[in-house]
Order: C-alpha cells, then structure tokens, then sequence
C-alpha cells in the first residue's frame, strides 16, 4: 500500500534523482544492484515507456495526480492514496523477494528531498 503527499513552494523546472535500489537478504544484509544517477525530468516523462516500470508508472500515475512533466508546479498538493501495486503490473522475471528503493531528489547541489520504499514481491 503505497500513500504520499507533497507540495512545492516554487516551480521545478529541472532536478536529479540518485537511485539505488538494493535487494534484502533474509538475514537484512543488502545487495546493491542499481546505484544510478537521472534527469528527473526527463524520467518523468519517459517512465510510463520503461520496460521494468512502465507498467506500475502507468497504475501509479493513473490513481494521482502526480506529474508526468516538468515543470512541476508550485502551491499544488501532489497525492498517492492506498494505492497498491498489483503483480499484474511486475515482470514475471522478478522473483519472490524483498528490496528496498531509495530516492534522492536534488537540484544542483541542494538537496529537495528523499523516498524510501520497501517492499515485497511475492507470488
């Protein structure tokens, strides 16, 4: 189940995100397998069309009001509400296990804000 809101006081027309998304082993050990820098933008408008993600972008997109562009505008409260992730909309290569995603967003050197999502796939 996945919930969130935010709102900006000034309009972003441009910011970075730092991913790294690790994998947990069964003794809370992690494993990074991505550790990647991106144009946020440009992953914004480009995410729905991602082999990996496209598809729970697409879900996720639906059942918000996040953005989909930049520039993300200010005074706005972007939502996500009880919004689950159905296993229709993973890769069946992805096997049973549990990862972690973290986000941080930046612009220039200033830091905006970070996301960190656990979770599970389990069929």
């Amino acid at each position: 189940m996945l919930s969130a809101s935010f709102s900006l006081s000034e309009a972003i027309q441009q910011f970075s995100l730092m991913v790294d998304f690790d994998i947990i082993k069964k003794d809370n050990s992690k494993i990074n397998i991505q550790h990647v820098k991106l144009d946020g933008c440009e992953y914004l408008s480009s995410a729905c069309k991602k082999k990996f993600q496209g598809g729970i972008f697409e879900t996720l997109f639906k059942a918000s009001n996040l953005p989909r562009a930049c520039p993300i505008q200010p005074n706005k409260l972007y939502e996500v509400r009880n919004h689950t992730i159905s296993l229709e909309n993973i890769p069946m290569a992805m096997p049973a296990l549990t990862f972690q995603v973290k986000i941080n967003f930046f612009r220039l050197k200033q830091a905006l804000g970070d996301v960190l999502i656990v979770a599970s796939a389990r069929y």
